[in-house]
């Protein structure tokens, strides 16, 4: 293997890169990435770069000496396994013998009534917060559609810089389809508390202005002044690159354990949000997870697996874990809550300083998920029982 490109300069392709060359490989590296930003903090998107507390420059990756090539602020846009290249938005082709798909994901979009409207917004890159940013001044009004991770913290760093701000999602609680209602019904009041209007069991039907967003319509008829709107209602991959190949795309890139690509020969590895990979201890369903620290050393694992081979490498496993900070309370993420058929809350909030522990468990009592807000004390053992119980992520497709 004497050339491999890298389709993705964030985490993943990053610590790729990373490992490909302390796996001892020497090749021809050039790193492809659609921003013109070289690998920084993601997470910063919905936090400290959205308030303005940190610059691109200052959430920067350290890349160290890699010995790359970097092609920033250009998109893959096709790929010919056939004849080993990538050809980029740029119209330049790219000759590999081995290739990271690391593409990451793109904001889902939702084709409302008025979506095309100047200040409605979304979430996902550096460029976007600074856009964002500028529409959220001291006394203005944001509504936010979707009460996930993304919505849930833009939500929180909004109200930080001063904005009023309206949360609008169908479900019954912010992240209720992840922590379950009991423990999303204290993350709601968490919100409450922090004067976010939270319009939960509501749809937005439509977004009314003229040239600029001026108000969003609820499907109850309610009508809600706004100066921006952020539309933050989940993901799509970044496959469209790979249209003309065989792989199976179905919501993302299909991988196996060890991150090699199915139906790749081995040329390719996949990383990050945009690899789909099956889980451990849920019957090997594959599945993408969207989590920074998953994509960091999923990221190593391809690159090592490229560098020494199939022969020589390890099925990729790691604790899915991640965390939010929101309106200065911390929540923490373990394992797979979605598996669970039974969850047990405790709830030990005191004014000012809400609190629980929830644990998720399977049909035979066995934990498979946890989530804490303000107990960070209890996550060392959570993770120490979830391994002990064999839940941990493995690699797939």
């Amino acid at each position: 293997m004497e050339h491999v490109v890298i389709a993705g300069a964030s985490v993943a392709g990053l610590r790729a890169a990373e490992a490909l060359r302390t796996s001892g490989w020497a090749g021809r590296l050039i790193i492809v990435g659609a921003e013109p930003y070289p690998p920084y903090s993601r997470p910063q998107v919905s936090k400290q770069l959205l308030t303005g507390q940190r610059t691109v420059a200052e959430t920067r990756l350290p890349a160290g000496a890699l010995d790359a090539e970097w092609i920033l602020g250009v998109q893959v846009t096709t790929c010919d396994l056939g004849a080993g290249t990538v050809t980029l938005s740029d119209h330049r082709r790219l000759a590999f013998d081995g290739l990271v798909a690391a593409t990451g994901v793109r904001p889902r979009r939702l084709p409302l009534p008025g979506h095309e409207l100047s200040g409605v917004e979304y979430l996902r890159s550096a460029d976007d917060a600074a856009r964002l940013r500028a529409r959220l001044q001291a006394g203005g009004r944001l509504a936010v559609i979707g009460a996930g991770f993304i919505g849930a913290e833009v939500a929180s760093a909004a109200r930080k810089l001063g904005c009023a701000v309206t949360v609008i999602d169908p479900a019954p609680a912010p992240m209720s389809a992840v922590l379950g209602d009991v423990a999303a019904g204290e993350l709601a009041a968490l919100h409450g508390a922090h004067d976010v209007d939270l319009r939960m069991g509501r749809c937005a039907v439509a977004v009314h202005g003229t040239a600029a967003a001026e108000a969003v319509e609820l499907d109850d008829g309610a009508v809600i002044p706004v100066d921006a709107v952020l539309i933050a209602v989940g993901s799509v991959p970044n496959i469209e690159w790979l249209d003309a190949s065989d792989l199976d795309l179905s919501d993302g890139i299909l991988c196996d354990s060890r991150c090699f690509v199915v139906g790749s020969d081995d040329r390719i590895v996949a990383a990050g949000d945009v690899a789909r990979w099956p889980v451990v201890g849920s019957g090997g369903a594959a599945a993408r997870v969207e989590h920074w620290s998953i994509a960091g050393e999923q990221g190593a694992a391809a690159g090592t697996a490229l560098a020494v081979g199939r022969a020589l490498s390890v099925p990729f496993e790691s604790l899915l874990r991640v965390t939010s900070r929101q309106h200065g309370a911390s929540l923490a993420i373990l394992g797979r809550p979605a598996a669970a058929h039974q969850v047990d809350t405790t709830i030990s909030s005191r004014p000012g300083k809400p609190r629980f522990v929830a644990r998720y468990l399977d049909s035979s009592g066995r934990l498979v998920g946890a989530a804490t807000l303000n107990a960070n004390a209890e996550l060392a053992a959570l993770a120490c029982e979830l391994r002990g119980a064999g839940d941990s992520m493995a690699g797939a497709a």
